[in-house]
């Protein structure tokens, strides 16, 4: 697929394979979790998420950990997990019409630091310092995670309101509804 007759991403890995063929070759995450005094571990396969919710998606080669060191060094900040994982299974994610569902690793790394940075940005809009900017819809609004709260789910930001609300319960939650969605309604209604 060519977008004004070049490939989809410039200076971005190829996209070899669609979600469903890369699937089976995924890392797996556990994360524990303490419920009622019981350890339950959760796989969450994120190439599977993805699939599910959109066979089409397309996914590049996975980060390595430098990828990941490197987004926390420039921005001072933790990578959140469930994204470390996503990028360690692939590098970011594209839906449909090419949708930065997920960005890559290199470009979280760089439109973070430009927001925070950005003189012009100070005063438009609140701080984006407690943000971490990690998709979009393609028409200005971006996703992200609450920096220092990871139970706060996946709030989306407005760009024309300067709004910032929760749109999603998680990444996994934001991952079927933005790609099995036919737009933005799936987030203006919540």
């Amino acid at each position: 697929m060519t977008v004004n007759g070049r490939g989809l991403f410039a200076g971005r890995p190829p996209r070899t394979a669609h979600a469903s063929q890369r699937a089976r070759a995924a890392v797996r995450e556990t994360l524990s979790h303490d419920v009622n005094g019981c350890l339950l571990e959760v796989t969450i396969v994120w190439i599977e998420v993805v699939v599910s919710a959109c066979p089409e998606a397309e996914l590049a080669p996975p980060v390595n950990a430098e990828a990941i060191s490197d987004i926390e060094r420039r921005l001072g900040d933790s990578v959140p997990a469930d994204l470390r994982a996503l990028l360690f299974e692939t590098d970011g994610v594209l839906g449909e019409y090419a949708l930065d569902v997920v960005w890559t690793a290199k470009r979280i790394a760089e439109d973070n630091a430009r927001f925070r940075a950005d003189a012009s940005f100070a005063e438009l809009y609140q701080p984006f310092d407690g943000l971490l900017f990690f998709g979009d819809n393609g028409g200005g609004d971006q996703f992200a995670f609450v920096v220092d709260d990871p139970r706060a789910g996946v709030v989306v930001w407005e760009h024309e309101t300067d709004c910032r609300r929760k749109v999603a319960d998680g990444l996994a939650d934001y991952l079927r509804q933005i790609l099995s969605s036919d737009g933005d309604e799936w987030y203006d209604q919540r």
